[in-house]
């Protein structure tokens, strides 16, 4: 039970990671095209956060 709780917080917490990553570049890329899309990225990467979120309760 122990192990599947902390596969699921680490999973959660990679896609945090992602999301924060994504968030960056789209923050310092010059290309508006590009930096949409690290946007996009970013919102889906938090979306799959909030699933494993929910597992975690």
């Amino acid at each position: 039970m122990i192990a599947e709780h902390n596969r699921l917080l680490d999973n959660w917490q990679e896609e945090k990671n992602s999301a924060a990553l994504y968030v960056i570049l789209a923050e310092h890329e010059t290309n508006p095209h590009l930096a949409e899309v690290y946007r996009r990225l970013a919102e889906a990467e938090e979306k799959h956060a909030t699933l494993w979120g929910e597992k975690l309760l």
